[in-house]
């Protein structure tokens, strides 16, 4: 269950679908990933136009109240029709959690970028604030792998967002400079197209694999010459766009050869693999 680490600079959409899509009521309670989706998904706004995010800027940009924005009186509006948003049951308890839980969620990225589930979960943090808070069962949820923020990919190869919108409004208004989070389903186009990377990688010669897609969903995957030409006629032939292509750095080829030996290491010697 490979992490994808999303660019500062690249554009994320909202979803235009909801969970029921894939059976459930939410996308926090889905925690199987890289399902297909066949039917036409499109996108929605920039995750920039969410109220969440303006309600960011207004609080922790501007000096305002959590009170003054469309964000708060939305969330109010749903625990007024009897739900309970991030486990709160009344106004207070909202004011309360974003007065203290996601301020220090936007102290903790300002301070340290946004850390990986995995990375928080196994108490490798670097403030006991944030494992007070986030791992220490105050939370509205439990840390794990499949709380990741998460995404989508669409049938253009944009990506969508569907889940974690506190961490990832904070973590684009602060400009951090890339995201981790996970597929939860990719549209049937773009799932032949990882197919195709993730096998034309496998099969490519390790010394010589230095292409690599500029698409967060495709980048971990690093093709020599002769499987790159395999995938241009391949992707032609069925009408799948070709993202953009480049050579890999020197800096970027010693982080390969270093990801390529803990990969070995762990292997042989057991262990969580993020590096995949």
């Amino acid at each position: 269950m490979a992490l994808i680490h999303v660019e500062r600079d690249r554009p994320i959409f909202t979803c235009p679908v909801g969970p029921s899509l894939l059976g459930k009521d939410n996308w926090g309670k889905i925690n199987r990933f890289n399902h297909v989706v066949e039917r036409p998904l499109g996108r929605g706004r920039p995750v920039e136009d969410m109220d969440i995010y303006h309600a960011c800027v207004h609080v922790f940009c501007d000096g305002g109240r959590w009170e003054e924005t469309a964000f708060y009186e939305r969330a109010c509006g749903r625990i007024a029709r009897g739900y309970t948003p991030w486990g709160c049951a009344t106004p207070q308890e909202l004011r309360a959690r974003l007065e203290g839980d996601i301020t220090l969620l936007y102290r903790s990225i300002a301070q340290y970028g946004y850390l990986p589930q995995r990375r928080l979960a196994r108490g490798d943090a670097p403030d006991d604030d944030i494992m007070t808070t986030f791992a220490a069962g105050r939370y509205h949820t439990r840390l794990k792998e499949a709380h990741d923020i998460k995404f989508a990919i669409n049938e253009d190869g944009e990506v969508l967002f569907l889940d974690g919108r506190h961490r990832l409004a904070i973590a684009r208004l602060l400009g951090v400079e890339r995201v981790a989070g996970r597929v939860v389903f990719r549209h049937a186009r773009m799932a032949e197209r990882h197919a195709l990377f993730r096998d034309l990688s496998a099969r490519s010669d390790p010394a010589r694999s230095w292409h690599t897609a500029d698409h967060p969903d495709l980048a971990r995957f690093a093709l020599d010459r002769e499987n790159l030409q395999r995938l241009h006629h391949t992707l032609a032939a069925r009408g799948i766009p070709v993202p953009a292509l480049h050579e890999v750095s020197a800096a970027g080829k010693a982080r390969r050869h270093a990801a390529r030996l803990m990969r070995h290491v762990r292997s042989r010697f057991g262990g969580a693999q993020d590096v995949a």
